[in-house]
């Protein structure tokens, strides 16, 4: 009756404010209004999507798309492809990197405003329909060139491999699809291949996503049906995940890198191996969501995430930081606060006082009620961010000076034909000094601008990232990592670690 009674009020106040309300106002968007306001009271993760958004928020977790195939950046006016999926339809209309998407359909794409949504919304579509593209590209030739391309289901990739020195896998997880625990599998078997002696699983400014796929993460390095985690809500009954198959990596030295960007499922993640002294987890504190997300649909299409129960580790944690239905914006402007108060740059800045005690397997003393503390602390490095590395990336010109330096090189080797290989090895010798002049040299021609002047620090920075995002528009992520991670704190902490373990 109670529940009877609270949605009559609801369509009578509904139904109300269309008739009298002193301007026309939509029924439907006074529901909207009233559905989205529920939600934000119960807690900050439970949110009302439009039917709009539905399809696109199911992408990342169902872990592909329909579309064309290719990766893409937005360049000044224009559509820039940057890769282009192996095996997908793209491939098949001989679509290449360097290319300019003009048009799709007899609608030009070359426009100031471009925005990532119009490109997706235009690009995507049903399986098997087409795509008529105008394409551009002076390297290939000379005039406009016309592509069609039958639309397909396009893998969204959350893991990225490669294999470093020191036998050394490197492993990232960007998001946890419904594919991501086969994807991981996939790349250990690959890293294992090539004499694999120690990983690194990367899951900073993972934001979470499939729990299913987090415990089969886990699965591949944990064995003997050891707990994973555990789920209870008001609704749901305590449900427990254990370790089942044999694992791909249940031995050999692993470290997990973790920040304050980390969440959720990969939180999972990072408290079953701290739990179980299975690895060290490096980094910075992590986000603290402890709650477990059901994506549900609506009659019209819009639809919801509704918070159902809470995760614990192995241990017995329930990470989820503290909030207030009144005050969400402090809830996700907390990480301000952690750089406000030193903790992203000083370990002993971490409160832990009034926080609930737990002890791993091997009786280590652990914290819930606030995010996962990592076992090694790294500092945030903001040494190489001044003015002018401010100026560069948030303009976008080191990146898009990144990808015309790779089709530079593309261009002069293009009757050899080189590799990605080959591209990468030439990128990797060409030293700091050649690359910054050639950096300030590219900024000066495109922009007409007084460099401003930067430290080493900051000039240091600024080279190793030209050359990282030079390296993934040369040889994709893999290239990218094989540069990258070695001007990482986080990285090189693990390597260091990990190095002893296989001594």
């Amino acid at each position: 009756m109670e529940q009877g009674g609270a949605g009559a009020r609801m369509e009578e106040l509904i139904e109300y404010i269309s008739r009298e309300y002193v301007d026309t106002i939509d029924a439907d968007s006074i529901t909207t209004l009233a559905i989205e306001a529920v939600l934000a009271r119960l807690d900050p993760h439970s949110q009302y999507i439009p039917a709009s958004e539905f399809d696109f928020s199911k992408e990342s977790i169902e872990g592909n798309f329909e579309g064309i195939g290719v990766e893409f950046q937005i360049f000044r006016d224009s559509i820039f492809v940057t890769s282009v999926i192996q095996g997908g339809p793209s491939e098949k209309s001989g679509l290449m990197p360097g290319d300019r998407i003009v048009a799709v359909d007899g609608k030009t794409l070359v426009k100031t405003d471009l925005r990532n949504e119009f490109v997706l919304r235009s690009l995507r579509g049903k399986s098997g329909s087409c795509a008529r593209l105008s394409l551009f590209n002076p390297h290939h030739t000379p005039t406009l060139r016309t592509a069609e391309v039958v639309r397909g289901k396009i893998p969204y990739r959350s893991v990225h491999y490669a294999m470093l020195p020191g036998q050394t896998g490197y492993l990232n997880i960007d998001h946890f699809s419904i594919e991501t625990g086969k994807e991981v599998k996939e790349a250990l078997e690959q890293l294992k291949l090539q004499q694999m002696k120690a990983l690194v699983v990367d899951v900073r400014g993972n934001h979470g996503g499939v729990l299913q796929s987090a415990v089969e993460v886990c699965d591949e390095f944990i064995g003997d049906d050891k707990i994973i985690t555990y789920t209870m809500g008001k609704a749901r009954k305590r449900e427990e995940f254990h370790a089942g198959k044999t694992g791909a990596y249940e031995k050999g030295p692993l470290a997990i890198l973790i920040d304050e960007n980390s969440a959720s499922a990969a939180e999972i993640v990072a408290g079953a191996i701290q739990d179980h002294n299975r690895g060290i987890l490096i980094g910075r504190r992590s986000f603290g969501k402890g709650f477990v997300q059901e994506q549900s649909r609506f009659s019209d299409g819009s639809g919801m995430r509704l918070t159902i129960a809470r995760y614990y580790t192995p241990s017995g944690r329930c990470i989820q930081k503290p909030y207030s239905p009144d005050q969400l914006n402090n809830y996700h402007e907390e990480a301000w606060d952690r750089l406000k108060t030193g903790e992203l740059f000083h370990q002993d800045s971490i409160h832990t006082a009034g926080l609930p005690e737990f002890r791993t397997s091997a009786g280590k003393r652990v914290f819930g009620g606030g995010g996962i503390i990592p076992d090694i602390f790294v500092p945030l490095d903001t040494m190489g961010y001044g003015k002018l590395a401010e100026q560069l990336t948030t303009e976008g010109l080191l990146n898009e000076l990144a990808y015309d330096k790779a089709e530079s090189m593309r261009v002069f080797n293009k009757k050899e034909k080189p590799t990605a290989r080959v591209l990468l090895n030439t990128l990797q010798k060409q030293s700091d000094k050649a690359l910054w002049q050639e950096l300030c040299s590219s900024v000066k021609m495109r922009k007409k601008m007084v460099l401003i002047k930067a430290g080493e620090a900051e000039k240091k920075h600024l080279i190793n990232q030209f050359r990282a995002l030079t390296a993934r528009y040369v040889a994709k992520e893999e290239g990218h990592y094989q540069v990258s991670v070695f001007n990482d704190e986080c990285f090189k902490k693990a390597a260091e670690n990990l190095l002893q373990s296989v001594k």
